[in-house]
């Protein structure tokens, strides 16, 4: 019972936010998880299956959620939806390199398209065997480029040209996604970023950083004294801004980058 009113309160709470339009319309999506998730535990319940443990684990959560802000509320009740519905819609069921890999490719796929409207205005050319032509080959490491070669008209373009320089093109988006933009994308889109999750996304990725602590780093220390060095010595600065040094380490450590081009991480 006592859990029971802790998530009442809960939901009463979004609905009354919800209803006052705060959180950007962030309180209302919250509400359809959470009437999702209730409605499966109900369902189970109803057919004998065994939901008490599930249903305990939500209700606590909701009422532990209650007092803290939105991002904590979408951290629980995306995490109860996953628990309960079999599914994998909040941030944390999402390994944090997908999430970053996914974030990127979007950024790759927005330099594409400018340069795609570019090369129609070269060529006066708009159709879509057209977009096929420019998409297989820039070799630019986005999904349209996989559709792009299921389509043989295409290769009419080729035949008969186009006045683009494909050289030049694949440059201009190399120039585009250096080191250093890449940086910059991640702080944008997940180090600076307000959007609904971004904070689960930032507290992955400290977590991830805790446990990578690379062997040589102040290997005397005790475990916890080494990881809070490494993240407030080579991670944060005094203003707890991420480093150049860190997000260097991190894409290399996941493959994005190779590490000579980089330089020296720890310079």
């Amino acid at each position: 019972p006592k859990r029971s009113s802790g998530a009442a309160k809960f939901v009463k709470r979004l609905e009354e936010d919800a209803k006052a339009g705060k959180h950007g319309g962030r309180c209302s999506d919250l509400l359809r998880s959470v009437g999702r998730t209730l409605d499966v535990l109900e369902s189970s319940a109803a057919q004998g299956s065994n939901s008490q443990g599930h249903a305990e684990a939500v209700l606590a959560a909701y009422e532990e959620a209650e007092p803290h802000c939105i991002h904590r509320w979408e951290r629980e009740v995306q995490m109860c939806h996953d628990l309960v519905c079999d599914d994998k819609t909040g941030i944390d069921a999402e390994h944090l390199e997908d999430i970053i890999l996914r974030r990127l490719h979007v950024r790759r796929r927005r330099l594409a398209e400018e340069e795609l409207h570019r090369a129609k205005g070269v060529a006066g050319i708009s159709d879509m065997h057209f977009e096929s032509h420019f998409y297989s080959n820039i070799h630019f490491g986005v999904l349209e480029q996989r559709d792009a070669l299921l389509d043989p008209s295409r290769l009419n373009y080729e035949s008969i040209g186009t006045r683009l320089n494909f050289g030049e093109i694949r440059q201009r988006l190399k120039d585009r996604y250096g080191v250093r933009e890449i940086r910059s994308m991640l702080r944008q889109d997940i180090c600076e970023c307000k959007d609904s999750g971004s904070e689960a996304i930032r507290s992955k990725l400290v977590d991830w950083l805790k446990a990578s602590v690379p062997d040589g780093f102040k290997p005397w220390s005790d475990r916890v004294q080494r990881q809070e060095d490494w993240l407030f010595e080579q991670c944060f600065d005094e203003n707890y801004v991420m480093t150049d040094t860190a997000l260097n380490f991190l894409l290399c450590r996941m493959r994005i980058l190779q590490s000579d081009a980089v330089v020296d991480l720890f310079a």
